[in-house]
């Protein structure tokens, strides 16, 4: 089993997963194709309800390597479905988005959007919102790597911003991208920060204006480095935050 999510919404606890089957080989394996939405109740951990959905499949990822859920400023919360070969690895499902409404318990029915069949045309990993309904995905150029030490070593991702409502996506002028799973993208103040491992001294941190649409080059990391993992947050002991 792969547990891709949980997520408190007041007294219940969603949990996202779905299971594989393992062969003998380390590294090898298949995912179903079902996704599962199990609601418990908290703090007894009684189950509620399972959901059950087949138009994707892997729900969530490991989210300290990489975040692919979150609430927006309603409440609703999205998670992205990811079964591409670097993840799920049961590519005949599409990547894809899913919602639970804000005072639902349910999968909201009406909502699918299929990031594989957009502009996008590929597999996605990584799920950031940035506001007013808009998010980051990262999505893979399949034609760019055989293997997955090559989905690690080599610059084959790019970044979209999607629009939730109208299930848009528009791609950022950023060079291409190394490393499956990455926490690199940051928001604050209403910019978006955008760490980029181009090659091993080409990584910059660019930032982003959902505003005006408009990207520039940041912070140059100097010297070899093989990846830039994580943006974060920090909290000063007087409160205010550095990043």
């Amino acid at each position: 089993m792969s547990v891709g999510f949980s997520h408190f919404r007041g007294s219940e606890l969603f949990v996202g997963y779905t299971y594989h089957t393992v062969s003998g080989r380390p590294g090898q394996y298949t995912t179903s194709d079902t996704l599962y939405v199990s609601t418990l109740a908290y703090p007894s951990m009684r189950l509620i309800r399972t959901q059950k959905d087949t138009k994707s499949t892997y729900p969530g990822s490991i989210n300290t390597e990489q975040p692919s859920t979150f609430a927006d400023e309603k409440g609703d919360f999205y998670f992205l479905a990811c079964p591409g070969f670097a993840l799920g690895n049961h590519p005949q499902k599409p990547t894809a988005i899913y919602r639970i409404k804000a005072g639902e318990a349910n999968l909201d029915s009406t909502y699918f959007f299929n990031i594989s069949a957009s502009a996008i045309h590929n597999h996605a990993y990584g799920l950031w919102y940035i506001g007013k309904g808009q998010a980051i995905v990262r999505s893979e150029r399949q034609e760019l790597f055989k293997t997955m030490e090559d989905h690690y070593q080599v610059p084959h991702l790019e970044f979209y911003v999607v629009d939730l409502n109208q299930k848009t996506t528009r791609k950022l002028a950023l060079p291409l991208d190394k490393g499956s799973a990455r926490s690199c993208v940051l928001v604050d103040r209403g910019l978006v920060y955008i760490s980029v491992n181009a090659g091993p001294d080409d990584n910059y941190i660019w930032v982003y204006n959902p505003n005006d649409q408009s990207l520039k080059k940041g912070l140059k990391i100097e010297g070899p480095v093989d990846y830039l993992l994580r943006l974060e947050k920090l909290k000063e002991a007087s409160g205010q935050t550095s990043d």
